[in-house]
């Protein structure tokens, strides 16, 4: 399998774990090589740069440089949440498929319109969810699950989760409503 070339939009304080601790291992495994990395702090790129091993012409301030000039399979987007629609936008334009951390957007409809326009355009979209295998939220996951599984299939489903493993297991109050798209 060919390695699937990425490029990484933020490396701020939670990018900067992407570019060591993410990324770096799907590097030197071979599954993605680093077609570009973004972000406006000059700093900020030469520690993604040092720690994933990409060549300084591969490096840019300017994101709709970046997505113009480089072949690419796919992006991750690790921008601040006001940003995220402006770099899907980018992505899509240049038909590459986006991996988000979360939260999908600042706004229900900032999320709205990204859902909207990736399906529209045929992408393909993941968010990211790095605590979904710690036991309390798995716990209150499956609490979800049930007011999920109600919701109809032509939509999607938010759910509103109070964890608190301090107690005896977790306890959670579930609420789910149906969104359309």
């Amino acid at each position: 399998m060919m390695a699937q070339r990425v490029i990484h939009v933020g490396i701020g304080v939670f990018g900067k774990r992407w570019c060591t601790e993410f990324l770096k291992g799907n590097v030197a495994d071979g599954t993605i090589e680093v077609a570009a990395l973004v972000d406006l702090d000059a700093q900020a790129l030469e520690h993604g740069r040092k720690a994933l091993g990409v060549a300084q012409e591969r490096c840019f301030t300017d994101a709709a440089r970046a997505f113009e000039t480089t072949q690419a399979d796919f992006c991750t987007v690790v921008v601040t949440p006001e940003h995220h629609e402006r770099i899907i936008d980018l992505a899509l334009a240049h038909k590459l498929d986006v991996l988000c951390e979360k939260p999908i957007a600042d706004t229900m409809a900032a999320s709205l319109r990204i859902a909207r326009k990736v399906a529209s355009a045929g992408g393909k979209m993941a968010v990211t969810m790095s605590h979904r295998f710690d036991a309390d939220r798995r716990r209150c996951g499956a609490s979800c699950a049930p007011a999920c599984s109600a919701a109809s299939t032509r939509s999607a489903c938010a759910s509103k989760a109070t964890c608190d493993s301090t107690w005896r297991g977790a306890r959670s109050s579930v609420t789910a409503w149906p969104i359309p798209f």
